[in-house]
This record gives C-alpha cells, sequence and structure tokens, in this order.
C-alpha cells in the first residue's frame, strides 16, 4: 500500500486527537477511506468498523504526510521545509475516537466500488 498509518496522538483529546499518515509515492488520497477499529491481538482487528471517513480526492507526493484530525475544521496544506507537504483533514466529529481501550486506525484502499439510490 502506497499511504501508510504512521501514529495516532494525543488519543481521548478531541482538539488535538489526530491520525498521521505518509505517502510512499504519487497518489490520490480519495482512493482511501480510513476507519475506527478495535486491536484484537496477533495483527487481527474486529470486523466491526465503528466510523469511517473517505479521504478527499487530493494528488499528494511521496514523502507527503496527510494528518486527519478527528474534530471539525477546513481542509488546508502547507510546505515542509524539506519540500514536501503536509494536509490537513478533518473528519468532522464532536468527540474523541481513539481513547477506547484498543481502539486503532485501519486503512484501506479502494480500488473500485458501487452504490444504488433507491426511488
Amino acid at each position: 500500500m502506497n499511504l501508510i498509518i504512521r501514529r495516532t496522538r494525543d488519543k481521548g483529546d478531541i482538539e488535538k486527537e489526530r491520525v498521521i499518515l505518509y505517502s510512499e509515492s504519487v497518489i490520490d488520497i480519495g482512493k482511501y477511506i480510513l476507519f475506527d477499529s478495535t486491536y484484537m491481538g496477533e495483527n487481527r482487528i474486529s470486523n466491526k468498523l465503528r466510523k469511517a471517513l473517505w479521504l478527499p480526492d487530493i494528488e499528494i507526493n511521496a514523502g507527503d504526510l496527510v494528518v486527519v484530525y478527528t474534530k471539525h475544521g477546513l481542509q488546508k496544506s502547507k510546505t515542509n521545509e524539506d519540500g514536501s507537504q503536509t494536509h490537513f483533514v478533518y473528519w468532522g466529529l464532536d468527540n474523541p475516537i481513539w481513547n477506547r481501550e484498543k481502539a486503532c486506525p485501519c486503512l484501506a484502499r479502494i480500488s473500485t466500488w458501487d452504490f444504488k439510490i433507491e426511488p
């Protein structure tokens, strides 16, 4: 996978809580969904995904960071001293989600999808 989870920071503090993602190549982060899951041990997670955030369609470069805050905010980017960029994305939630015991982020790459609107 070309976008990886680096770490979760400030768990339980809605103003600071965030997940930091790192891009290993040029990608559109809109092909990824970040989930709130539970760590079950032995490199296993629960199949009960509580919350999901489909990342916005932004093309980013290798070495860029994506910082996903749990709180509300406006999407923005900044250029770092090394020329890479940090992209800030906001989940738009009112309460922290990484504060539960064994709560963990799960990132999935979506190659295709389908939907149907019922009349």
